[in-house]
């Protein structure tokens, strides 16, 4: 650990058994190189939120991340004990930057992490969210000092799995976990260059529903390659952004229960105006949901290779999408999921964007290469 500490070289290490593998605090123009950090991570402790990273970086900035490995990082939630008490999230991250700037974090390694949310306390209450990503770069809520100008580059974040709480075996049926997974992700961050990265196979596995012959609802599973929300001056240039499959899982079967969404995309932005994806390949990212087993509700299927919401004035200029798909489960052979798929989407909110000389490529029946909605038709 370093505590405003400048000009500190980390190199050639095997870091493993903390919450962080290495934590740079308020620190400047540090080198962390050549590392491996795994199995870092604080399970179901009196630190409720279980969480951890191979390599965690908070304030100050202007750091040179290259060439670790960070694995296997991630903590579970903690149970709920009882009615009115949730199950606490779980999460891990390979690389986390918070509320940093002017960091190079670049040809690092980050795969298998990841945290399990606790399960509910009761019927009536809900279990704690299950996320794991590669490389995670956010600006904490009410944090004063912004993320900004970082460059995530030349990195490979693959396998980042996470599956939402099932909620099986006790004593009462409460509602399935959510389940969320990122290659890379960013949180209210300005002027983020993310280049030349591959995310890959990162998958996310909604929690089942089912206790004493009766459930809630099933968890949706989130599986995204590249995910951005609040961004601001955001760059996605020359990425590869493939085979990321999200899951919605089953839970009760009375008309008032839902299937989980099984929702992917190899880039998704959410809130990001103005933000440049170009020159991107994304391909075979596949949301799933099953058939209905009964009188329930059907889930959803969404996939795309760029999605936007809330998001206008962007500019999404030559990537290549090929075959991002919907899948379904055959599960108890009922009504399918409902599906939202598109190669290019444009969700509500994204007007006046500019849609340029992209490839797309889909042989599916009710896939669409251009998606968009109609609030956002000025496009």
């Amino acid at each position: 650990m370093g505590n405003g500490v400048w000009y500190l070289n980390i190199e050639h290490l095997n870091l493993t058994g903390a919450q962080c593998g290495i934590l740079l605090l308020n620190c400047l123009y540090c080198n962390v190189w050549n590392n491996e950090c795994y199995n870092n991570g604080l399970y179901n402790t009196y630190i409720e939120e279980g969480e951890g990273a191979g390599i965690y970086i908070a304030g100050e900035g202007g750091h040179s991340v290259e060439d670790n490995y960070c694995h296997d990082n991630g903590g579970n939630g903690i149970d709920g004990t009882g009615p009115g008490d949730e199950g606490k999230p779980g999460r891990g991250w390979g690389i986390i930057v918070e509320s940093s700037s002017y960091n190079t974090v670049k040809n690092n390694q980050c795969y298998n992490n990841g945290g399990q949310g606790g399960l509910a306390g009761s019927a009536s209450d809900s279990p704690g969210y299950s996320e794991g990503a590669g490389i995670f770069v956010v600006t904490p809520e009410g944090s004063s000092i912004t993320a900004n100008n970082n460059h995530v580059v030349d990195n490979n974040c693959y396998n980042n799995d996470v599956v939402g709480a099932d909620q099986l075996y006790p004593a009462y049926p409460a509602s399935g976990g959510i389940a969320r997974s990122y290659g890379i992700a960013l949180l209210e961050t300005t002027n983020s260059n993310i280049e030349r990265n591959t995310t890959y196979d990162n998958d996310a596995y909604g929690g089942y529903s089912w206790a004493l012959g009766v459930g809630e609802d099933g968890g949706d599973g989130y599986a995204f390659g590249i995910y951005g929300q609040g961004e601001s001056g955001l760059i996605v240039t020359k990425n590869r952004s493939h085979y990321n499959y999200a899951f919605g899982a089953w839970g009760g079967e009375d008309p008032d229960d839902f299937i989980g969404v099984g929702w992917a995309a190899g880039i998704r932005l959410n809130g990001c105006s103005d933000s440049v994806v170009k020159n991107n390949l994304c391909y075979d990212n596949t949301g799933l949901s099953y058939r209905t087993f009964g009188s329930e509700q059907a889930g959803g299927a969404w996939s795309s290779g760029i999605e936007y919401t809330a998001s206008p004035g962007c500019q999404i200029f030559n990537n290549t999408l090929l075959e991002n798909n919907w899948g379904y489960l055959e599960g108890g052979g009922g009504t399918y999921p409902t599906f939202i798929v598109a190669q290019v989407y444009l969700g509500s909110g994204s007007e006046t964007s500019d849609v340029q000389n992209n490839i797309c490529e889909t042989s599916q029946d009710e896939n669409y290469c251009l998606w968009v909605e109609p609030s956002s038709q000025s496009t």
